[in-house]
């Protein structure tokens, strides 16, 4: 007891899956599948090949052929975040994020980060710093679009929601 087991990398690979989010002309996540490991091992047998998927998943279902496949890693450990059906892919950024909160907004680097691989959608005009006494400010990007001034609004929570 105690002591440390060596994992027997291809016994491993047998119980785990490789997932490729689905891809369309508009960078736009369709669909998210899996593959198991063992299908796509490289020659060596420590790690998946994600071309041998790719061929795989056009081979499997044809009418893929016009989009394109892209592994993606439940953990997030690359490509940013898991894909989900609606996420987009930046071709440019090799990232998926969420979709696009407002029309106005942008992808912003996450400044605080070492790695400049983690961006987030950001308004244009920041946040208000102080939190409205009976609310919270709410994105209106009609209010934006029509005075780029503005875009935060303060909503009010009625009284019969703010029973904290």
């Amino acid at each position: 007891m105690g002591q440390n087991k060596q994992i027997n990398t291809k016994k491993r690979l047998l119980f785990h899956m490789a997932s490729y989010a689905r891809v369309n002309s508009e960078n736009i996540v369709t669909y998210v599948t899996h593959i198991p490991d063992d299908l796509i091992v490289n020659e060596t047998g420590d790690d998946i090949d994600e071309s041998k998927g790719v061929e795989i998943l056009y081979d499997s279902i044809p009418d893929s052929i016009n989009d394109r496949w892209i592994l993606t890693c439940p953990e997030g450990s690359f490509k940013r975040q898991y894909a989900s059906p609606y996420d987009i892919w930046h071709e440019d950024l090799q990232i998926f994020t969420g979709p696009k909160p407002f029309e106005s907004w942008l992808l912003v680097p996450d400044s605080e980060l070492e790695e400049n691989d983690y961006c987030s959608w950001k308004p244009p005009i920041p946040a208000p710093q102080e939190t409205p006494p009976n609310g919270y400010y709410h994105w209106d990007d009609e209010l934006y679009k029509s005075d780029n001034s503005k875009g935060w609004v303060e909503k009010e929570i009625p009284e019969s929601e703010n029973t904290l």
